[in-house]
């Protein structure tokens, strides 16, 4: 029942979508796209993430007059994969066919807000900042989308309200978020292990999670989340300067409650159950980026002074035998007395980019990345270099493109420390708004490093995409 609920609630934004601007009397525009995204493993593996989902996005845009327009886009996201665990819920639709819908972006502009230099949008609005090719360090204001874990850089909206006012060739933009929205995961689960959460685990000791527990901030006025920038150009190129002030939007452990310890004995080696629980962050962030072009060459730079909050781990346990035993643990060695996550040193993550198109037609995209999305603290942070090189052929009929990149963990000991990611792609044409694609996704690395962790997901793809 709750399945047909669903499907009639979105049929329902679908029509209010397409009723309401004509009863206002407003210019409409609409447009959209549907994206089917098919893949398969080339290899069994026990983690699996390779479940994707197709995509329906409607937008529709109304300028009701010269001062206010409004937007408002459904996102429908439909499943290839069943998320049945019984028997009994083989009867169930939506467990068969899983479908996620709801708002994408809604928002309300209002130009010339009180003066003529002021622009206003309230609402759920996706706010992109950086010169970045997706590999974006100044762009915090909206949560990580890694829903796809291979297709990097992607965001989701957040409800905010962005003022800017215009200063000749400069605008003075700020953004205000009354609470945080964590990223999004995965759907088909992730592919890494718990000790990628980089706290010390013991040879001697197996430590295994039970139960993570995720605590959001209290969404009071003092919890919420703000950003100003200064962009403009001079000397013809593009700059800003931002500031921001928040959360991380990647939960990481804060207290470990430890459940169970075997043997009694305390002799290793031991297996230790446990439950995280995960907070997030607090974090400054001074920005700045700019981009230009020389001798036909684009170019690209930006990074952010990331200044966190230090944050400790708590081993604990409700348990008065088990917190003795931690006690013993703690006086032997095999449990560190105190665990520092995250010290509350500032640390620098940039990215650097080019491209440049070739008189063959050949064009090159380049980029050099330090500190991923999901890297926090000086010593955690790695190196990505990524490239591609596309060209189209046939009236611009097909495009082949060979992408892929390399991750760096330590250079000092690189044979141990590397990883390496290798996409191929042909794409086809055959009409105006169309895409069809086909490709694979290539992974292999050392353990400690992200693609090392997914070597064993390489995947073949089909894409089919149609915009109108």
């Amino acid at each position: 029942m709750r399945y047909y609920l669903k499907i009639f609630k979105t049929f329902y934004i679908i029509i209010v979508l397409l009723s309401f601007p004509p009863r206002l009397s407003a210019e409409v525009d609409f447009s959209g796209f549907i994206q089917l995204d098919k893949r398969v493993l080339r290899e069994e593996t026990d983690k699996p993430f390779v479940g994707m989902y197709n995509t329906f996005r409607l937008e529709s845009k109304a300028f009701l007059s010269e001062e206010v327009s409004a937007l408002a886009s459904l996102d429908l996201r439909y499943y290839d994969f069943a998320n049945t665990e019984s028997l009994s819920e083989l009867s169930q639709r939506e467990e068969i066919n899983p479908l996620e819908f709801g708002l994408w972006e809604g928002y309300l502009d209002l130009y010339g807000f009180l003066v003529d230099e002021v622009d206003l949008r309230l609402g759920k609005q996706r706010i992109a900042w950086g010169t970045a090719d997706k590999l974006n360090q100044t762009d915090n204001l909206n949560p990580d989308d890694f829903s796809d874990l291979l297709d990097f850089g992607r965001k989701l909206p957040s409800t905010a309200l962005m003022a800017t006012y215009y200063l000749g060739d400069f605008s003075l933009i700020g953004a205000w978020l009354p609470s945080l929205r964590p990223a999004l995961l995965p759907a088909g689960g992730i592919p890494f292990d718990v000790k990628s959460y980089g706290f010390p685990i013991y040879e001697d000791v197996n430590l295994i999670i039970k139960e993570y527990e995720i605590e959001l901030p209290p969404k009071y006025l003092r919890n919420s989340m703000g950003a100003v920038k200064l962009a403009g150009n001079l000397f013809n190129i593009d700059f800003s300067l931002s500031y921001f002030y928040g959360y991380d939007d990647i939960p990481i452990p804060e207290v470990v409650t430890i459940t169970s310890i075997t043997p009694a004995s305390l002799s290793p080696p031991l297996d230790i159950e446990a439950a995280i629980k995960l907070n997030f962050p607090k974090m400054q962030v001074i920005s700045v980026d700019l981009a230009g072009e020389v001798f036909s060459i684009g170019y690209w730079a930006e990074g952010g002074l990331f200044i966190p909050e230090e944050v400790k781990i708590e081993i604990t346990s409700d348990d008065v035998l088990i917190a003795v035993a931690l006690d013993l643990l703690k006086e032997s060695g095999k449990l560190p007395e105190e665990i520092v996550y995250l010290e509350d040193k500032p640390y620098f993550k940039y990215t650097l980019g080019m491209d440049y198109t070739f008189k063959s037609g050949i064009y090159l995209n380049a980029q050099w990345m330090h500190g991923f999305f999901t890297e926090a603290g000086e010593d955690n942070l790695e190196d990505y270099i990524m490239v591609f090189l596309e060209k189209k052929f046939f009236r611009e009929e097909l495009k082949l493109k060979l992408g892929g990149g390399i991750e760096v963990k330590d250079f000092d000991d690189f044979s141990e420390n590397y990883a390496y990611i290798i996409i191929p792609e042909i794409s086809y044409y055959p009409a105006d708004n169309v895409e069809l694609t086909l490709g694979t996704f290539i992974l292999e690395g050392k353990e400690g490093t992200m693609f090392g962790q997914m070597k064993d997901q390489d995947q073949i793809f089909l894409k089919a995409r149609v915009s109108f």
